[in-house]
C-alpha cells in the first residue's frame, strides 16, 4: 500500500518545492510564516514543515530574525551565476558582431 509519505520523491513534491521558492521571492525582508506558505500553496502545515526542512538543508530557505521564512543564500548564488553567464554570452555576441560586421 502506498502512503502519502511515499509520494515525496515524486514530481508533485518537486513542484511544491519550486512553488515555495517562487512564493518566497519578494519576501526577503520580512519573510512568510509557515502557515502563510501552507495556505498559499494549498497544502498542510505538516507538508510545509517537510518541504522547508529540505529547502533549509540545501541553503534555499532560511529563518528571518522573527523566525519567519525567506529565500536563502543559495538562491542568490544561483542568480549571480546565471547573471555572470548571461554577461559572458553578451560579451561573446558583441565580439562576433565586431568580427563579422563589414567595415566601410
Amino acid at each position: 500500500m502506498t502512503t502519502k509519505a511515499d509520494t515525496y520523491g515524486t514530481g508533485e513534491f518537486a513542484a511544491r518545492i519550486c512553488s515555495a521558492i517562487v512564493l518566497l521571492a519578494g519576501h526577503t525582508r520580512h519573510g512568510l510564516a509557515p502557515s502563510e506558505i501552507a495556505k498559499k500553496l494549498g497544502t498542510s502545515p505538516a507538508n510545509v514543515t517537510r518541504l522547508v526542512a529540505q529547502l533549509k538543508s540545501n541553503g534555499f530557505v532560511e529563518d528571518t530574525p522573527l523566525k519567519r521564512l525567506r529565500l536563502g543564500p543559495k538562491v542568490v548564488q544561483i542568480a549571480l551565476s546565471h547573471l555572470s553567464d548571461m554577461r559572458q554570452g553578451e560579451d561573446e555576441l558583441a565580439d562576433l558582431r565586431r568580427r563579422y560586421t563589414p567595415k566601410n
